[in-house]
């Protein structure tokens, strides 16, 4: 490769970072409105809004049953609920376009115990659309106060996040 191509591929890969920054930024943005505009029932016919999901910590996880890494995150879902109890929920979004019947004994089956929505219509569904959800898993941890924290928080990551989130604002000394 050229001198000259080298020189203008090292500009290009410059230009690009803070485009890649901002369209963060703008999805970001886009799942706070998400966030706020959410009304939608669970498959045990409770409506979850954005009030619902204040109050304590909050993972909205996009999954479905057919998808491999989101069935790897499972065993930290489940702990991670039975460590911090009533503190962190898990709201599922589940996908599959099977039946609701299919989706509750598929739960059963697994241990699956959290709320869930059920998205039937996959990526085409108004929910996912509404989330710019084109690919899984994808989760959304908020605190408290049902503010966006972190988004994609997996595995073992998922405890430590969890755990800032549980840590009480230190308070600044005044002089």
């Amino acid at each position: 490769m050229s001198k000259r191509w080298a020189i203008w591929f090292a500009l290009a890969a410059l230009i690009a970072v803070p485009a890649a920054a901002d369209a963060q930024s703008k999805n970001s943005a886009e799942v706070v409105r998400a966030l706020l505009a959410l009304d939608s029932e669970d498959l045990d016919g409770r409506t979850w809004n954005h009030r619902e999901l204040r109050g304590r910590i909050v993972l909205v996880d996009f999954w479905a049953t057919w998808c491999a890494p989101c069935l790897r995150e499972l065993p930290y879902l489940k702990e991670a609920r039975e460590r911090y109890g009533d503190e962190f929920e898990v709201l599922g979004v589940s996908l599959d376009t099977f039946s609701r019947r299919e989706l509750r004994s598929w739960m059963a089956r697994q241990g699956v115990d959290w709320p869930q929505i059920h998205a039937t219509g996959g990526y085409d569904d108004p929910l996912s659309m509404r989330f710019g959800i084109d690919r899984l898993p994808i989760n959304f941890l908020l605190d408290q106060s049902g503010r966006l924290r972190a988004v994609n928080v997996r595995g073992e990551a998922l405890f430590g996040a969890i755990e800032e989130l549980r840590a009480p604002a230190e308070d600044t000394p005044s002089r």
